[in-house]
């Protein structure tokens, strides 16, 4: 399954409207991947990406980056904003995971490893 063939889908979380959820669903619907995203208000120009976790079996795939690419575009003239912190069945550590995200164009921002991402007028 190549990049091209991943479809993200985009929704508001049930009654949450301030949050987003990006999801790549198989054919049967079950979630292989998924990315949750708190938008903050549009004068303050950045988002938090609080979540973004790829099923063990799935990773390898390009559906990180396919995700990541859809909130991009969501938010294009933000910044957002994360921290790299590795879920339970990660096997990267936290160093690892800001490397990939620097691979993406994050940059580390501060002392306790907030990272953003700038995705003003230069946004492809």
């Amino acid at each position: 399954m190549g990049n091209e063939d991943l479809v993200v889908i985009r929704y508001p979380i049930g009654d949450l409207d301030d949050h987003r959820h990006h999801q790549i669903r198989d054919d049967e619907g079950d979630v292989l991947a998924y990315a949750v995203i708190l938008p903050d208000t549009p004068e303050k120009g950045f988002t938090y990406l609080v979540g973004l976790y790829v099923e063990p079996e799935h990773r390898q795939k390009g559906m990180a980056k396919a995700i990541l690419q859809s909130v991009e575009k969501d938010f294009e003239g933000y910044t957002i904003i994360l921290q790299a912190h590795p879920y339970t069945d990660c096997p990267l550590s936290e160093k690892e995971l800001q490397h990939m995200y620097e691979r993406w164009g994050f940059r580390i921002y501060d002392e306790d490893g907030w990272m953003k991402k700038d995705l003003g007028e230069n946004y492809e």
